[in-house]
């Protein structure tokens, strides 16, 4: 059974060129197959331009008031993805989608809660969930919420009432969401988030999925921050699907045409001294060593 790549990042705003092909660079060096995206700040009145062709299935929830919150889903061309179904909100909180990846149904919900009154804004999106969720469900997204701030927090302790964050686990209890990481690092502490204004570390981002489907669960790590004040979150899941696109590299057939690279094929198993070869052999000839590559090799993104 193989499975398939999931990371949640709060980007802190996408509006500029730079940041959107930054966004995605990290995400296809970190072999993500889904991305979930909070903070994108895009306005469905003014959309930039963002797509690219290794990523070509975007859904957006954009905020109409302003360039600010907005989330994003993004699901890689190595994905085998069939859409059924979105929902979208006005207010760029919560992006639903539902599809089937192979003969496997997919929910895909990525949220982006407020810093206050966290509670009432996960009330009011869960149960537009239920209504909309078939298959196996995943939840994700930064909910401004520390669930268990005496592992959750550097400081271990919240601003956040006591009362407030048993009810707010109680609710995910009800809606039977398992915390993914927390299932994997039972005892563990790591954080997603940085605070400059209280000189704190959270875990603030999360990958939730239903009880029933706990056993999907593959893996989960959480990345530095170095993108934005938010962690990259990473997450896998057990799928059906069998003949995933590989991400490696592969060979273009033209390369043994070439009169002064086909003899090396012969005499290099190990790709990168092969690599290094056709470079050598392609310089002597007076062409970039770069170029000469590129030329030749299909690497992941090339296409």
């Amino acid at each position: 059974m193989s499975t398939i790549s999931f990371a949640s990042i709060n980007a802190n705003g996408l509006n500029t060129p730079e940041k959107r092909s930054s966004i995605l660079r990290l995400l296809w060096s970190k072999k993500v197959q889904v991305a979930f995206i909070q903070e994108t700040h895009f306005r469905s009145d003014a959309m930039p331009s963002f797509s690219s062709p290794r990523y070509p299935d975007m859904y957006h929830s954009c905020f109409t008031g302003s360039k600010s919150r907005g989330v994003s889903i993004l699901i890689a061309r190595s994905v085998p993805w069939v859409l059924i179904d979105f929902r979208t909100d006005n207010d760029g909180r919560y992006l639903f989608v539902k599809g089937r990846v192979g003969d496997q149904l997919f929910t895909f919900a990525n949220l982006y809660l407020p810093n206050s009154n966290q509670l009432k804004a996960l009330e009011g999106i869960l149960a537009k969930l239920d209504d909309f969720t078939d298959g196996t469900l995943l939840v994700g997204g930064d909910f401004n919420v520390a669930l268990d701030p005496a592992v959750d927090v550097s400081r271990g302790s919240s601003h956040l009432a006591h009362a407030f964050l048993h009810r707010f686990r109680r609710l995910l209890h009800i809606h039977q969401l398992v915390d993914v990481w927390r299932t994997v690092h039972p005892d563990g502490r790591d954080f997603t988030y940085y605070s400059a204004v209280r000189d704190s570390y959270s875990r603030l981002d999360y990958f939730f999925v239903r009880h029933s489907d706990v056993s999907l669960i593959s893996s989960s790590t959480i990345d530095s921050i170095t993108f934005s004040d938010h962690a990259v979150l990473h997450a896998s899941l057990k799928s059906q699907l069998k003949d995933a696109r590989p991400w490696n590299w592969r060979l273009n057939e033209t390369l043994l045409q070439d009169l002064s690279v086909a003899p090396l094929s012969f005499r290099f198993w190990d790709i990168q001294t092969f690599r290094r070869a056709v470079q050598a052999a392609h310089f002597s000839n007076g062409e970039p060593k770069g170029r000469a590559v590129h030329h030749f090799f299909a690497w992941p993104g090339d296409g």
